[in-house]
């Protein structure tokens, strides 16, 4: 037996035991929020996926817990407030933009990206056209998490494009552009532009979230034609493991709440009945399907996968807004946003008034499929995307069965 063994079970799960105890474990979950254990569990760390809020914590009571939204920090001991910093001083986003002018010394224009998969997809596909806004020609987008370079170059490998974690501490800067050092930064989805984009969802009617982004960022419209290279491991995986016509299938999301367990599990057997592999793309083991295929992959990777299935059923998601430029057969599913529960558990203690109610009912799973319909993203064939309000459906059979028989229909007449 091993002194110490460290052990990595997958992506997501690591451990590490002494003398066959468990003293540590690290488990990566499907929203991206970490939770660490230490000593048997004794100790706790739980993080959300931005590393805005931590908790740490000795069996199930709060020792400490960080709190920080770009604007204010907290420091909260034994459950009280014992520190408030509100308004970080423009010194210290400074040393942060020094550290990447350090980092990156030979740019003059830089754009700071901290986003999700989707808003990386559109500024990968209108870059041109913010290059033009700007008047830049020389520039370096520096995103905060390594799949946004990932996915950008996967829409347009000529991008400049690295990740640097530390961008994500620029998200409180009210600012959409300073000037340091005779360098232009421009941060696209600074604060400024959150206040911007909820006045253009107030004023505007039929407001859509892309044509949102468009309108706040002053972006044109752009014709191209996305070629995505392949992959050599997923050219494999398609030849030697899905050696028959597939659906990919993608029921996990951050932005929106899960389906219950069965509704996927229906889906997919019926879809193995009618002939198809099923490919799930999953980032949590406990959601795996029984009869499916799985495979990590990362982000780019499920997408070259995607293109060769014979259709796409996924969460509403930023990863479907990059699946729907495949302009394959799409079936989108809106549920509730993640964050109901929360304005809910707020309106317990809070007296509720007319902008809380509104916030309250832009979560709601109808309100999203009219401002996040995909059929309004660019390089889309609309004829092929089906978008459904799971809650509308008292009875999931009922959809199940309307997915299924728009596949088969689609496929055949294909």
């Amino acid at each position: 037996m091993k002194i110490l063994n460290i052990k990595k079970e997958n992506e997501d799960i690591r451990k590490i035991s002494f003398l066959g105890l468990p003293i540590y474990k690290k488990r990566i979950y499907e929203n991206r929020s970490i939770k660490i254990k230490i000593l048997f569990g004794l100790i706790k760390i739980i993080t959300d996926r931005y590393f805005q809020v931590v908790n740490v914590k000795l069996l199930w009571f709060c020792l400490i817990k960080f709190v920080f939204d770009g604007i204010n920090f907290q420091c909260y001991l034994f459950g009280k407030l014992r520190l408030l910093l509100t308004k970080p001083p423009m010194k210290y986003y400074y040393n942060i933009i020094d550290q990447l002018i350090e980092k990156y010394p030979n740019y003059k224009n830089y754009y700071l990206i901290y986003a999700g998969m989707g808003e990386v997809y559109v500024l990968s596909y209108h870059l041109k056209s913010l290059l033009n806004n700007d008047g830049f020609e020389d520039y370096i987008i520096i995103g905060n998490r390594e799949y946004h370079k990932k996915i950008a170059r996967l829409f347009d490998k000529n991008l400049n494009i690295v990740s640097y974690s530390s961008v994500l501490q620029m998200c409180g800067i009210p600012l959409h552009k300073l000037i340091y050092k005779n360098r232009n930064f421009i941060i696209p989805f600074s604060s400024e532009f959150g206040r911007a984009y909820q006045k253009y969802l107030e004023t505007v009617e039929g407001a859509n979230y892309y044509h949102g982004l468009k309108n706040v960022l002053k972006l044109g419209d752009v014709e191209r034609c996305i070629q995505i290279d392949d992959n050599e491991r997923i050219l494999n995986i398609i030849k030697y493991v899905l050696n028959n016509k597939f659906i990919f299938v993608s029921p996990e999301a951050v932005s929106v709440e899960p389906t219950d367990n069965v509704f996927f599990k229906q889906i997919c057997k019926k879809i193995k009945d009618m002939g198809f592999e099923v490919f799930l793309n999953i980032m949590d083991l406990k959601n795996y399907i029984e009869g499916t295929y799985q495979i990590y992959l990362d982000a780019e990777e499920a997408i070259q996968l995607a293109k060769y299935s014979s259709g796409i059923i996924t969460m509403r998601s930023g990863f479907s807004e990059c699946l729907s430029s495949l302009k394959l057969p799409m079936f989108v599913i809106y549920t509730n946003s993640t964050i109901i529960h929360q304005l809910y558990k707020k309106s317990l203690f809070t007296n509720i008034d007319k902008d809380f109610k509104k916030l309250f009912m832009q979560q709601k799973s109808s309100y999203l499929k009219k401002i996040w319909s995909l059929k309004e993203y660019p390089n889309v064939n609309k004829d092929l995307i089906f978008e459904y309000d799971y809650n509308e459906y008292q009875d999931k059979n009922v959809l199940v069965d309307e997915i299924v028989n728009k596949i088969s229909y689609l496929t055949q007449s294909g």
